[in-house]
Formats: structure tokens, sequence, C-alpha cells
């Protein structure tokens, strides 16, 4: 066990099997009116380092790489040839020359695999960074001035991203940061964090990804879904102006000549148990007509997920995992109506 989750065990964290941690008396979902604090353990890190490193990914990524250069963070994926996602990630810069892609850890040697394939011909370097880097979320009123305060890095707009040499500030959404920190300063960083906050299970910033219309891919789904499955043309987690990468024929054609006819949506129904990403849902006739993305508990025996739908609300309605009606819950963007190009 890493110095780290011995660290967290000592601040009252139960560790579970997928990296993730709950914390005692920790409520669902967390008071609207404080600032909470959680480790992001479901997550790993691939560092990209090199003279190339920029001009090697913007080949083989859906997002546009350049945007890095105006200070931000991005949304992303790498697809295979047939244009479906392999691993999605969040990037950003440490330095010129080295990029972070957060993904989800158990794809994280898939995603060093499958760039690696196609790295023997730059100047890059990939290597799994975990144990260099903590990674924690941070959410609430107080957080901007606490990152502030704490790290010197001040990101303003939702999309940001601010580095020094210990800390990588990434802002989400308003008041919801997240933080990579070098592992040598981190348990000083998250004690001081937490005399201010309440602690709070990596449930929560699931829940709270789920809310954003984030979509992410784990294990079980990897090369299931494309970029559109998952509203990655509306989040900035792909581009159409950047030029070729692989499976951007396919991702392209989608685009441009296809018509969709399902999308990413959040979805709520009752549960005893969280199902798991990649169960398909069933309709009242027993037809296959969702499959979930990514779930989260919003409250005692209350579920909520992303799942990739019919786009027509004319469609037979899923049942979730027990039977219990689904409730179509609203995303922060609007999505397509007339066509796939809005």
């Amino acid at each position: 066990m890493s110095n780290w989750l011995e660290f967290l065990e000592a601040q009252g964290a139960r560790l579970l099997t997928d990296g993730s941690v709950l914390f005692a008396g920790d409520p669902a979902p967390p008071c609207t009116t404080s600032t909470w604090l959680t480790a992001i353990g479901q997550e790993a890190l691939l560092q990209v380092q090199g003279p190339d490193a920029r001009k090697f990914l913007q080949g083989q990524v859906t997002c546009d790489l350049r945007e890095l250069e105006k200070g931000r963070w991005l949304p992303g994926a790498q697809c295979n040839l047939k244009g479906r996602i392999i691993a999605s990630f969040a990037c950003a810069a440490a330095n010129p020359d080295t990029l972070l892609l957060r993904t989800s850890a158990d794809l994280l040697e898939t995603l060093h695999q499958s760039l690696g394939k196609y790295a023997v011909f730059s100047k890059v370097t990939l290597s799994a960074v975990s144990e260099d880097w903590r990674l924690m979320g941070l959410q609430g009123p107080d957080a901007g001035a606490l990152v502030a305060q704490q790290t010197g890095l001040d990101p303003q707009q939702p999309g940001e991203a601010l580095a020094s040499e210990s800390v990588i500030a990434l802002k989400h959404e308003e008041e919801r940061y997240e933080l990579w920190v070098a592992a040598d300063k981190a348990q000083k960083l998250w004690l001081s964090l937490a005399e201010a906050c309440q602690l709070a299970g990596s449930g929560h910033w699931q829940l709270e990804d789920i809310r954003a219309g984030a979509g992410k891919v784990i294990a079980a789904t990897s090369e299931r879904f494309t970029p559109q499955d998952l509203n990655y043309q509306l989040t900035g987690a792909v581009s159409f102006k950047k030029g070729c990468y692989t499976g951007q024929e396919i991702v392209a054609r989608l685009h441009y000549k296809g018509k969709l006819k399902k999308h990413l949506y959040r979805i709520g129904f009752d549960a005893s148990e969280l199902p798991t990403p990649g169960t398909t849902l069933a309709d009242a006739e027993g037809k296959a007509c969702a499959e979930l993305v990514q779930l989260a508990w919003a409250a005692k025996g209350r579920a909520e997920a992303l799942a990739v739908l019919p786009e027509k609300e004319s469609a037979a309605p899923p049942l979730g995992p027990e039977g219990t009606p689904v409730e179509r819950l609203s995303l922060p963007y609007a999505l397509p109506t007339a066509d796939n190009n809005t």
C-alpha cells in the first residue's frame, strides 16, 4: 500500500476496489452550502513528454491540442480505426514539453500501449506517473478561494488550467476544481484544505461529472461508443477542424453525413444496488434500449447515470435494472434536435 493510501486511511477513508474512497459520516449528496474535498483515486495519469509531445498527440486524439496554448485543459479521447473510443481523458500541460492525460485507472495501461504503437517515430516518451501525482477534487462556495490561497493558482473560467512546479489546477464548472498535486506535496496540501472542508467520498465527484454531462469510458465500455454517442461534439472533446487522427474519418462522417439516432442523456432511477457501467437497460417489452456509461448515488436508494438512449422521446422508455421507471434529467448543454450539426 502506498504512503498516500495509508495517509487517506489515517484521515478516515475506506478504500474501495476501484481506487475510490468513502469517509465516515459522509452524506449523500454533500450539503450544498459547504465546500467539500475528495480524493479522485479511480483515475490515473499518463505522461507524454518530449519536444514532439503536442505534435504527436495532435495526430492521435479527438481534441485540438492547440487550445492548450490558451491556458486550457481539454477533455478528449483516443479512438480505434472504427471511430470507437478506446479511452477518454482530460489533458493538461505541466510545461511546454510535458502533457498529462488523466484517464480511468483501469484503462491506463491500455492507453499507454495504444498510444505507444504510434510513438516510435516521434521524439516523445510515454510514462505512467500516477505514483508521482495525487488527484484531488474540491467543490463548494469556498473552493476557488481555497485553491488560490493554498496553491497560488487561480483559474477563473471553466476549462482554464494553471500549473506551478508542484500543482496543476483545473477549473470545471463554477465552484468545482480538480488538483493534480506532486506526491511529496500532497499530504500537506490535503491537511490544509481539510481544515476548511468537509471530506467526501469519490462518488460525489462522479455525481458532479454526471450532472455536467461529462461521459467517460472505463475498461468495461472501451471500444463500445463513438464520440458522438457520448456528446463529445457538444463538450469540446472532439474537434472537426484540427485535421487527421486515428478514427477521424469515421467520426467526421458521422458528423457531416450521418444522422445521429442516439445521444448521451442524464437519467435517474430508484435502485437498491448501483449497476455497473456497460449494463444494458431494457424497455417494458424486454427490448434493449439504453447503455449505462457511468453511475453514482444521488441519495439513498436513488441513482443518477449517464446513458446512451434513442434520440426521440417517443421511443419506448427504458426501465431501471430493478424494473423501476427511468426519468430523463436535464443536462447543462442543449442536445441537437433537427440534425447532428448543432
